[in-house]
């Protein structure tokens, strides 16, 4: 595997980079003047805008990541001969997952997966390991073809319930198609949502990740 080779890009880095995150948010690059002449959008407007939206990726911040295949060694090049290290985020008090000198960190391909730390040189850089794809299921991996039910929590109902749903209700949903064969049952994200903002309501901008939502 080649070494990898890190570039600085320009300030929020390139201007097509500005353009892309621009149209995914639904801003205008371009508007028609008072003349009807074409006029292009300022970068620096395109940030603000991103920037208000919450939406704004500066490019530099991941111009440095290495991302390592699980079970491959990596060397990544260094900008001079010195020391490095490569620490675990996770566990910044441990030992050094891997250590060295020279111009090329040597990382290993006994790394477990997960995020990283490269010290080199008086720099950081970000590391990621990550498998060739997502976790499956044992079956699935040996080809099995499963079926399964998708349901809303809120949609669900039963005698005992408030009429939105709950736990209960969802192991009764999950048991009784298993009784008919079915592997799964997918809902919506269950997490905490802003009580205080009850019109924010969408599942999947939730208050926590951690907490689940007390209404069920």
């Amino acid at each position: 595997m080649n070494a990898p080779h890190f570039t600085t890009l320009p300030a929020g880095g390139t201007d097509a980079d500005l353009l892309r995150q621009a149209e995914r948010a639904g801003i205008a690059t371009q508007y028609t003047g008072f003349w009807g002449e074409t006029v292009n959008v300022a970068s620096s407007v395109l940030r603000r805008a991103l920037h208000a939206m919450g939406t704004y990726v500066d490019a530099r911040a991941h111009a440095d990541v290495v991302v390592v295949p699980l079970g491959d060694a990596c060397p990544v090049a260094l900008p001079s001969p010195s020391d490095w290290e490569l620490r675990a985020l996770d566990a910044p008090k441990a030992p050094p997952s891997a250590q060295g000198h020279g111009d090329v960190a040597e990382l290993p391909a006994t790394l477990a997966a997960g995020y990283y730390e490269l010290r080199a040189a008086g720099q950081v850089r970000s590391v990621l390991v990550a498998p060739a794809q997502c976790w499956l299921p044992e079956g699935l991996r040996q080809g099995a073809r499963w079926w399964g039910v998708t349901t809303q929590m809120y949609a669900l109902r039963s005698e005992r319930s408030w009429g939105i749903g709950d736990f209960t209700d969802l192991a009764q949903c999950a048991a009784l198609s298993a009784a008919q064969g079915a592997a799964f049952v997918g809902v919506s994200p269950l997490h905490a949502l802003r009580p205080g903002q009850p019109e924010a309501a969408s599942p999947y901008s939730p208050s926590s990740r951690v907490a689940l939502n007390v209404l069920h």
